[in-house]
Parts: C-alpha cells; structure tokens; sequence
C-alpha cells in the first residue's frame, strides 16, 4: 500500500492541506482523517485541501473526505477542494460529490474563495441591519418596554 503524505501551511488565513500518494482504506485515510479533525481542533474554519498530488482515492477515501467535510462545518468553517487531479476527478463525479464541494481548479482560486465569502456575509450583515434600524421606529425599545410593563 502507498502512503499519504499530509502537510499544512497557512495562506492569507485558510490552512492547506497538501495531500501526496493514495487516500486510500487504512492506514492513509486515517492520516487525513488526522489532520483534519487536529484542524478543528485548533479552531481552523477555512481548509483546502490540495488534491493535485492524490494518485489514487477508493471510497474509504471519499468517506473521510465526506466526513471532513461535516467535521469542519459542524464546527462553523468549511473545507474547499483544490488541484483535483484527473486520476481522481471520475470516482469524485460519480459519487456526486461535486454537488457537496466547492471544488477549484487553482489553490489561489480557492483562498479568494474565502475573503469573498468573507466579504459577502459583511455585506449581507451590513444590508440586514440598516433595513432592520429603518423599520424600528426611533423610540422603539421605549414604546415595547410601555406595552410590556404590568399597570
């Protein structure tokens, strides 16, 4: 069996994690699985993982991708795919995984990916709250402490 090598580095804020050899049932797919949930552990929220090393991947390896995936979210992040090599891109197709993923082409891709999410939750934040203080009256928070108070 081949064995995965597993490195993490930071860049602009997202770890990647760059995945070399076969991902693969036993022993290789519990090094992913290592790393990734150290990752949680240590409050990383946006991960890649760069797959254009990934010789091989079985469906032990599609598992523990999958199950990174709702480890990482579970704990508010999220894991993007990067460099998804031809050798793996048809058993990632076929198990639709595709549709779960964001998946880039380029490891660059995939760090922007973050700041515009970044950026559009900020927007999104900035819109709700300005239509939220045009909609209350200025007086609000007065005039339901009146109403809820008991006479």
């Amino acid at each position: 069996m081949k064995s995965l090598t597993v490195r993490q580095r930071q860049v602009r804020g997202a770890l990647v994690i760059d995945l070399e050899g076969g991902i693969l049932i036993g022993e290789t797919s519990r090094h992913l699985h290592d790393a990734i949930r150290r990752a949680v552990a240590d409050r990383k929220r946006d991960i890649i993982l760069n797959l254009a090393k990934v010789t091989r991947i079985d469906s032990s390896g599609i598992g523990e991708i999958i199950s990174g995936h709702a480890a990482v979210k579970d704990s508010g992040g999220a894991l993007k795919l990067s460099n998804l090599p031809p050798s793996i891109a048809k058993p990632v197709s076929m198990t639709k995984l595709l549709t779960v993923f964001e998946v880039y082409e380029d490891e660059r891709s995939a760090v922007d990916s973050f700041e515009d999410d970044k950026e559009r939750l900020e927007s999104d934040g900035e819109h709700s709250n300005a239509r939220v203080e045009q909609e209350l009256p200025e007086n609000f928070e007065a005039d339901a402490m009146a109403r809820s108070s008991i006479h």
